[in-house]
């Protein structure tokens, strides 16, 4: 008798080892898929236009998931809804200016590949509680990065390698290492210390943006480790005096032309009554003259524009003290195309008033993506999003910027998803509470 009990129990024991067995494999299986998906992010093929590898990937998992009729949440079927109104306002405004079919494929398919890598992305990371999977996953993006640029380059990294090639990667790694040593001895100090350093070689090589977003992350992220007062604001004059110095010393550098002639040009043109805020930013201005000239249609995904708006945005360089130089005359006055150097004025620009709503929800998402980032004191969340930020405020929807765009805006739907389980955590669905989270949090609390 005892022995057919010691069977039972050791069968119990051996099924429940199989099964502990069973979820680390496939615990580690979405390690290995998160560091493939990375890999791809920057390896690119042409087929009409630059898509990644991890792009393609995605567009299959997505297909898959939609046939299995997989529940998604809220905040994803309203993001989804709005880049589908965004879609059609391309349409429109294709008809509207008489454009050709081919551009309004181009730019719903660059649209589209967005919205893909947000579904599948923040399903992805929401297999593991703590963003455990957002490690593997930007280890594979570096190395990825590395491989792009040495495989797949852009025009602009074979221009400026360390800014829109290597720099990333090298930020990420950095960014990573930084998270390993805040649990370590002394590593209070030593990660904003190692991110001052970052920072400041991103100013000597130019990435001014990037040396911003790095010490951002050291001085938000320091500030949440409940430090003493005195010892906060040791670090944080640790980090301001270091950015002075950088900044200082970048300036010296650039105006006596000792980090070449291109660095003085730049500081020189960019130098105005307004500053590098849009002295370094020219194109903001001409696309928000651009959409109020025409608010409700835009002007098409070709954001070809009259002469009159960019003789309007010249006057008004020229009248605010700046500098325009051939090249910039040339990219921004001389085409009657508007540079779409943001991914929120540039739908606007392209989509007039049918891409409003996706712009706020894009920055929403955002701003819940930062906070969370914070909450959870990650030094490559944070970076990862402020970065998107940059990118949704300042840069064009493409190849290299549609990753982190869209790994931002699942780290936000992830952490919505995050704060619902929270408050219903013995909800028995799931898929119900993300589907519809007013009315299942109120069923779980009747």
């Amino acid at each position: 008798m005892m022995n057919v009990f010691s069977a039972a129990k050791n069968l119990g024991t051996s099924h429940t080892m199989n099964r502990s067995v069973f979820i680390q494999g496939l615990r580690r299986s979405d390690a290995v898929l998160c560091l493939l998906i990375g890999l791809g992010s920057s390896i690119f093929v042409d087929v009409g236009g630059r898509v990644s590898v991890s792009e393609i990937v995605c567009l299959v998992w997505f297909i898959i998931s939609f046939a299995q009729r997989d529940y998604w949440p809220e905040s994803v079927r309203n993001f989804s809804g709005a880049a589908g109104i965004l879609i059609v306002g391309l349409g429109l405004a294709t008809l509207h200016a008489s454009g050709p079919a081919r551009s309004f494929l181009l730019a719903a398919a660059n649209y589209t590949f967005l919205l893909i890598l947000v579904l599948v992305l923040a399903r992805i990371l929401g297999r593991r509680p703590g963003l455990g999977l957002l490690s593997p996953l930007l280890v594979g993006a570096a190395l990825s990065q590395i491989a792009g640029y040495i495989l797949t380059p852009s025009v602009s990294a074979l221009i400026d390698p360390w800014k829109f090639g290597l720099g990333w990667a090298v930020t990420i790694l950095v960014m990573l290492a930084a998270q390993r040593l805040r649990g370590k001895a002394f590593g209070f100090f030593t990660a904003p210390a190692l991110l001052l350093a970052l920072a400041m070689v991103h100013l000597l090589l130019g990435s001014r943006s990037a040396a911003v977003i790095v010490l951002l992350c050291a001085m938000l992220l320091f500030k949440r480790q409940g430090a003493s007062r005195g010892a906060m604001l040791g670090v944080v004059s640790l980090l301001i005096a270091g950015l002075a110095i950088a900044s200082f010393g970048y300036e010296y550098l650039a105006v006596n032309g000792l980090l070449g002639e291109a660095s003085a040009g730049k500081l020189s043109d960019q130098s105005g009554d307004f500053g590098l805020l849009f002295g370094a930013r020219k194109e903001l201005v001409l696309l928000f003259a651009s959409w109020v000239a025409s608010p409700v249609f835009g002007w098409g995904p070709d954001a070809v524009v009259p002469d009159g708006v960019r003789s309007g945005a010249y006057a008004w360089f020229i009248d605010q003290g700046y500098v325009i130089n051939f090249a910039d005359y040339d990219r921004l006055f001389l085409s009657a195309e508007v540079p779409l150097h943001s991914v929120v004025l540039g739908s606007l620009v392209q989509a007039g008033v049918f891409a409003i709503i996706f712009g706020f929800i894009a920055i929403r998402l955002s701003a819940i993506s930062i906070r969370f980032s914070i909450r959870t004191q990650s030094y490559p969340a944070l970076f990862i999003c402020l970065t998107g930020v940059i990118h949704l405020l300042t840069s064009p929807l493409g190849d290299s910027t549609r990753f982190p765009v869209a790994l931002t805006l699942a780290i936000a739907i992830y952490s919505v998803g995050e704060s619902l389980r929270q408050l219903a955590p013995d909800s028995k669905h799931d898929h119900r509470l993300l589907a519809n989270p007013r009315r299942e949090i109120v069923r779980h609390v009747k």
